[in-house]
């Protein structure tokens, strides 16, 4: 076993506060970027009798106040294509800086090596209702990301290194069970998947498709009326972005911080993150809306081309339009389907809805019904392919469902009201809510209904 060896330490002066730092690749060098803006290479030593002075630097702009600087990231050349001078550009820096204007910042792109440093790129982003309101990251398929709170919670998407393209996405669907003043945060965690905070929910939306790939409240427990606890706040830490497009790419993880502000404590918590492979067939579940009213809208498929893809010139407007017309076919059908289900759950029917159910999910049109009386179960290849929010609501109806406080309950005193059929069919599908499993009726139902086949 090696022993522990002594290590030197110095310490240099500097004019301004550093924002970040970053080692050449040959460990020989150290990149700084000042929160003024200010970018230095310094000789990377710890011999007092070197010069702390730095070998030179890129002074910020004189226009620039003391703390400009609100976001900063190096990344490797070839993220951004940047291929002029390719082998002799170490790093690129990517850094957004306020400016006069309240609603506006400058992202510029600058090339370093440890005798140069170039601008790249200069632009303006502007149309911004809070620059002190904002979070941003860099997403590793080359974009900037900037996540605004206010009027409404929005990604906001920009391909760099010119900020062309900016696409806009509403959020705020994924947390409106959080409380509108809970402060947020943002990550990247693969290409075009990112990570957003928000209360004590987190979750995983893919911005190329529009889709929220998945959520999770790391601490529901304040929501519940009947032992109602003091809120808790999730704030991403970090993040390892992963590439996701390979089943040995696709998993990562994210740590947090969980602030209990009113007892004034915090918790560290790691989260195990599978972000997919970046395909459409993840994208399956589409932003919720914040109006309630919409919540019976259902997606089997999300649009083909979304608004951003349609912009490009090489995407045929009309046969984009065409095809994103049959999916939108497709959706409607799922709303009209539900709501004929809700009316025979209202008559009161139970046989008629849970065969109308099962036949409907074995890929049967509306209204075609099975009559051989056999107990079906769920086939990944013959079974309808069908938005997960949908299958929720159609296992809803199977059971008394409390809006209040989302329980689920079925009453086993009558057997005549037992959905046997229909509850042998979800609880063997994969999409079978996880969160109503823990409820005790549901629970219970199985093993009365062993009881009586």
């Amino acid at each position: 076993m090696e022993h522990i060896k002594e290590v030197k330490d110095r310490s240099i002066n500097v004019d301004d506060k550093i924002a970040g730092l970053k080692f050449s690749k040959n460990s020989k060098y150290v990149y700084s970027v000042s929160s003024n803006g200010t970018i230095s290479v310094y000789k990377f030593s710890v011999d007092s009798g070197d010069d702390e002075n730095p070998i030179f630097k890129r002074k910020a702009e004189s226009s620039r106040n003391k703390a400009s600087v609100i976001f900063h990231q190096f990344i490797k050349p070839e993220e951004l294509k940047v291929n002029s001078r390719n082998d002799k550009i170490d790093y690129l820096l990517i850094t957004a800086e306020k400016t006069e204007s309240q609603s506006s910042i400058d992202v510029s792109v600058f090339s370093i090596n440890d005798d140069e440093i170039l601008e790249i790129s200069k632009s303006t982003i502007d149309s911004l209702n809070d620059v002190n309101n904002i979070h941003i990251t860099y997403d590793i398929s080359g974009k900037l990301i900037i996540l605004e709170n206010e009027p409404k919670l929005t990604i906001k998407a920009y391909d760099l290194p010119f900020v062309n393209n900016g696409h806009r996405i509403e959020i705020g669907g994924v947390f409106k069970h959080e409380r509108k003043d809970s402060p947020t945060s943002v990550a990247c965690a693969s290409s075009n998947r990112i990570l957003v905070t928000k209360g004590s929910t987190v979750a995983l939306i893919d911005i190329q498709y529009e889709a929220l790939l998945s959520s999770l409240d790391l601490y529901s427990r304040s929501k519940d009326t009947d032992n109602l606890k003091p809120p808790r706040d999730a704030v991403l830490l970090n993040v390892p972005s992963v590439n996701g497009n390979t089943l040995k790419s696709k998993k990562t993880f994210a740590l947090l911080i969980l602030k209990n502000t009113k007892e004034n404590y915090s918790q560290i918590q790691h989260v195990s993150i599978d972000v997919g492979l970046g395909k459409l067939r993840d994208a399956l579940v589409s932003l919720p809306s914040v109006d309630d009213s919409q919540s019976d809208q259902f997606t089997s498929f999300t649009s083909y081309f979304t608004k951003q893809d349609q912009q490009h010139s090489g995407v045929n407007k009309s046969e984009a339009e065409k095809l994103n017309s049959q999916i939108n076919q497709s959706n409607d059908e799922l709303g009209e389907v539900y709501s004929k289900l809700v009316e025979i759950k209202n008559s009161g029917d139970v046989r008629l809805l849970e065969n109308s159910i099962v036949s409907y999910l074995k890929n049967k049109p509306f209204g075609e019904l099975f009559e051989d009386g056999e107990f079906k179960a769920y086939e990944y290849e013959k079974d309808r392919f069908v938005d997960p929010r949908f299958f929720t609501q159609l296992t809803l109806l199977l059971f008394e469902h409390d809006i209040k406080t989302d329980t689920i309950t079925l009453d086993v005193s009558n057997e005549d009201s037992i959905p046997e059929y229909g509850l042998t069919y979800i609880l063997t599908h994969p999409l079978f809510p996880i969160k109503y499993s823990h409820d005790r009726p549901l629970l219970h139902a199985p093993i009365f209904l062993v009881g009586i086949s």
